[in-house]
């Protein structure tokens, strides 16, 4: 009984240090030290996220080569089990596209990964709106809460008892991931818009944990907050 008190207690602690780490590189990615030191004459809340993204995936990618000695395919920096990666994709791709569209047509409205009052107007807005949300929004997220987050969570509590057939470490992740990623930012449906962040998060979790590569969520991230964007930008111009 002694021996294993120990064991629990580290396991606590390196929780506790893993959610700290993660809210201190979120926090400190959102102090937008270029646009301190170089303020633009017309700073926009797209390239603030942008920024934030920059020093987002910089210091958890930083962390990662830290902590894995170079060994980046141990924390989902790799092309393992490609196929695998891709049948998942589809299915998110398929889910992205059927959702956003059902919501169109039910509701009206776009569920859209940016506030109304700074949705991009034009086309250099909507060029950088594009940008953030498939490009710099799902490389850093991915990489600071599941190539970073749920890799150390794996590790301290892989001992520990699956909740609906997945890993405690995943679902630990997908909270971390919707309640401080850009995605804890997606509007339009009120309540359900954690839902549909804390979703993605499951999908990025269990593919990384199932394909030990982190290909499949960055891409379904990119696409599941990207496609509603494109569609807006197209219904615009259109």
């Amino acid at each position: 009984m002694k021996s294993s008190e120990p064991t629990i207690s580290s396991k606590i602690v390196s929780f506790i240090i893993v959610l700290l780490s993660i809210y201190f590189i979120d926090e400190f990615s959102s102090l937008s030290l270029v646009h301190a030191l170089f303020p633009l004459r017309h700073t926009s809340y797209l390239l603030t996220v942008f920024e934030k993204h920059f020093w987002q995936f910089a210091v958890s990618f930083s962390a990662i080569v830290w902590l894995s000695r170079g060994h980046l395919w141990s924390y989902g920096i790799n092309s393992k089990n490609l196929k695998m990666s891709m049948n998942y994709l589809l299915w998110a791709y398929g889910f992205t596209i059927v959702s956003t569209l059902g919501v169109r047509i039910m509701t009206g409205s776009f569920i859209l990964p940016l506030p109304a009052e700074s949705f991009p107007l034009g086309i250099r807005n909507s060029i950088i709106a594009m940008l953030v949300f498939w490009m710099s929004a799902p490389v850093a997220n991915t990489i600071l809460f599941f190539g970073f987050g749920q890799t150390l969570l794996m590790k301290y509590f892989e001992s520990l008892d699956k909740m609906f057939l997945i890993p405690t470490s995943v679902i630990i992740a997908a909270v971390f991931y919707s309640l401080f990623s850009t995605g804890a930012h997606f509007i339009g449906l009120g309540s359900s818009a954690w839902i549909g962040t804390f979703m993605i998060g499951i999908f990025s979790g269990y593919v990384y944990w199932k394909t030990e590569s982190l290909i499949a969520p960055m891409l379904g991230q990119a696409f599941y907050f990207g496609f509603p964007l494109f569609v807006k930008i197209v219904s615009l111009v259109s």
